[in-house]
């Protein structure tokens, strides 16, 4: 079988859910646990990690323990270059989990050593994107990693951003980690 086949394969695994069965393509060495695959048509230039697809589909934690385990690289992002040619970070696996209020996750990665201060195309760290899609524990756990809580984007500070989703929650989050 052809690489091209098989990271069809994984990806196919992959959108089924089907992480079971890509954890003994691993350990046979058919691929690396940092392969990074094609998700979708939309944009065929994103390059996506299976730790970070792997969140994104709501993996079980077994399976990211697993990766994480077999020695993904938890910095290993989606690179994205879009038509103009501009490279950029979509995601980290920890940008992911956040994104997500995967708090489990969150915790897998801190403890892999994930960078609380990495940033995104768009200037975003993971507590930036915790609280733009409102996740109050997500956030608190970045918080309590020691994640900057006065960080902020190309637009706002992520308190900002917390008032303009008019989560409470959220912006007690924020100004407790002050």
């Amino acid at each position: 079988m052809s690489e091209q086949e098989q990271l069809k394969e994984v990806r196919a695994l992959a959108q089924a859910g089907r992480w079971d069965e890509i954890l003994p393509l691993i350990r046979a060495g058919v691929i690396r646990c940092d392969t990074a695959v094609v998700v979708g048509l939309a944009n065929p230039l994103e390059r996506v990690p299976l730790l970070v697809l792997a969140i994104r589909r709501r993996a079980n934690c077994a399976f990211l323990t697993e990766l994480i385990a077999l020695r993904a690289d938890v910095e290993f992002s989606a690179r994205v270059r879009n038509v103009s040619g501009r490279r950029g970070i979509t995601a980290t696996a920890l940008m992911a989990a956040a994104r997500r209020g995967h708090v489990e996750a969150i915790a897998m990665l801190l403890a892999a050593k994930a960078g609380l201060g990495v940033k995104d195309r768009n200037d975003r760290t993971a507590l930036m994107h915790a609280v733009m899609h409102e996740y109050p524990a997500a956030a608190s756990r970045l918080l309590a990693a020691k994640a900057n809580a006065n960080t902020s984007d190309r637009f706002c500070t992520a308190l900002g951003r917390a008032a303009s989703t008019a989560s409470e929650s959220l912006v007690r989050v924020l100004l407790n980690a002050k």
